[in-house]
């Protein structure tokens, strides 16, 4: 399992990465766009204030002047970046049309500089004031009813340049985007392949060593389980030709010994014997019920409380060993608790819950509790949770602790394979 550990972090910096880069990409495009539209914008304030300080706009209404100033413009305008020139007055009379198109705009009159944006166009509206000095010869005269005139630049800037670039770049991040989630997709489903392997894995090591446990264990209770027969008959006739209380006593002992150590070889037996189902439809509550009057004499031995949360559901199992199941975790319930505890069981979603107390739950190990052999009793055999395992599995079921305090073992039944 390391390895799928290491690949688990592998995929997580992959991850982390995918997004650190894509984060510094979407950063630096939205920041070229920004930097672009400010160059376009410096070119149109520069434009328009380099025609306020230019003396051409004295001459702006003469015919002389206004070729001379269309020669003067023709520079400008031949820049790409600028769609169109307009200067009108402040009565919005159009003096010049630079590039003599049609322009769809209202006329605006700010005090000194205007920016507007639409889809297609960034216009700058310069406000352009011109005063004749009084020292001027020679055209004083001739202009002094226009003195102290005003015009309106309204710059043109074309967006296409920009807009291309923006739907390009916009096309790319989609693009990155597509390609990384296509990336962090395969990543997962990777790491969910590795997870897949290990768990199968794991699983068949557990299944071939517990095919050889069972072996084992199917020999050896049968090697033992006949000498044991012939004891357990012998000390059985002792017993009833015994007339001596103390021996009496003494073989009685040895009788309930015996009887543990057959209990122990039927574990052994069963763990190991190769099971056929006979499946039918139960009814889950029934199966309690009657497993629980099976144990009624353990039960009122301990003075226990039986409470059951009944929400009934059908399951098509094999009806001997499900209560073999059942019988074995109330057992176990029953063996941990102390006189006049309450052991609940609850039914519902397609789950059985069994819920009691544990006094030594510090010794109870999740990740073994279902391997063969593991036991914190000491006079268990280590298999009863193996074997219900067993048989959950076989049935395509689930069995799981929940929690060890209170101990919490549940019996899944609508998670089958």
């Amino acid at each position: 399992m390391e390895y799928l550990k290491r690949f688990k972090i592998l995929v997580i910096i992959g991850i982390i990465l995918s997004v650190a880069i894509f984060t510094l990409h979407l950063v630096s495009s939205f920041n070229s766009l920004k930097y672009m539209k400010k160059n376009l914008i410096e070119l149109g304030k520069f434009i328009t204030y380099s025609f306020e300080v230019s003396n051409r706009f004295l001459f702006l209404n003469s015919r002389v002047g206004s070729k001379r100033f269309q020669e003067f413009s023709k520079e400008f305008l031949s820049n790409e970046a600028i769609y169109n020139l307009i200067i009108y007055d402040k009565s919005g009379k159009i003096l010049l049309n630079g590039k003599n198109k049609v322009v769809k705009f209202k006329k605006i009159y700010p005090k000194a500089e205007s920016i507007i944006e639409t889809d297609d166009y960034i216009i700058i509206v310069r406000k352009v004031e011109r005063r004749f000095g009084m020292g001027m010869m020679g055209m004083m005269r001739h202009m002094q009813e226009r003195t102290n005139q005003e015009f309106y630049v309204a710059l043109f800037l074309d967006k296409c340049s920009y807009n291309y670039f923006k739907k390009k770049m916009l096309s790319d991040l989609l693009q990155m985007i597509v390609l990384y989630l296509f990336m962090v997709i395969i990543l997962l489903y990777s790491y969910r392949l590795f997870r897949l392997y290990a768990v199968l894995t794991n699983k068949l090591k557990r299944i071939e060593r517990n095919a050889e446990l069972g072996k084992f264990a199917s020999l050896l209770a049968h090697e033992i389980k006949n000498p044991l027969s012939s004891m357990k008959g012998l000390l059985e006739f002792t017993l009833d030709k015994e007339t001596d209380l103390k021996q009496k006593e003494i073989l009685s002992k040895v009788k309930d010994e015996m009887e543990r150590l057959n209990s122990l070889v039927n574990d052994f037996l069963t763990f190991g014997r190769e099971v056929s189902l006979r499946k039918n439809d139960c009814n889950i509550l029934q199966l309690i019920d009657e497993t629980i009057n099976l144990l009624r004499y353990d039960i009122d031995n301990k003075k226990l409380k039986i409470s059951i949360e009944k929400e009934p559901f059908v399951i098509n199992v094999d009806k001997n060993r499900m209560i073999q199941v059942l019988m074995n975790l109330i057992l176990n319930a029953i063996d941990a608790s102390k006189v006049g505890d309450k052991i609940k069981i609850i039914v519902k979603d397609k789950k059985v819950i069994i819920i009691n107390n544990v006094y030594n739950n510090d010794d109870i190990n999740k990740e073994k509790i279902f391997e063969p052999f593991y036991t914190t009793r000491s006079k268990g055999s280590g298999l009863g949770l193996a074997i219900v395992k067993k048989i959950m599995e076989m049935h395509g079921y689930r069995v799981y602790v929940e929690s060890v305090n209170p101990f919490k073992i549940v019996l899944d039944f609508g998670n089958g394979r």
